[in-house]
């Protein structure tokens, strides 16, 4: 990846981060309490991972990547970071135990971030290929 291509591959991050932070935000203070914690975790990461594809599909065409391997390149950047964040985070600035940080990948309690994680990687070349395809259709 070039510099500016990396430089605007990360920025992008940034805002996933503030998304997922308001995101963090209204399920904890308006979900929890309409719908109880127990719904408002999954509810809460589904819409993420809309949210994320959604903006993925709006920015794709500033990336300026004209191939495959890049897009995946993008994805596969923005899991490593979103990685690091949660675990650099969690544990080293947060102080939660590794017990704690790791629970973000317990499905079985209603904890959908493999998900966003998965649609983080694969955001980047769906939404190329679908805005190829609005593109050829107009």
């Amino acid at each position: 990846m070039m510099n500016s291509t990396l430089f605007r591959v990360v920025g992008i991050w940034i805002l996933f981060v503030v998304v997922a932070k308001l995101n963090a935000v209204i399920r904890e203070q308006i979900l929890t309490q309409m719908i109880g914690q127990g719904l408002a975790l999954p509810f809460s990461g589904v819409l993420l991972s809309i949210l994320i594809f959604l903006i993925t599909l709006g920015v794709v065409p500033f990336l300026n990547i004209y191939y495959s391997l890049g897009f995946w390149r993008v994805g596969i950047v923005w899991v490593l970071l979103t990685l690091i964040f949660e675990f650099v985070l969690g544990h080293c600035i947060i102080g939660n135990s590794w017990d704690s940080v790791l629970a973000i990948f317990n499905i079985t309690e209603g904890n959908f971030f493999i998900l966003v994680l998965l649609i983080t990687a694969f955001s980047p070349y769906i939404a190329a290929k679908i805005r190829a395809l609005i593109w050829r259709t107009t």
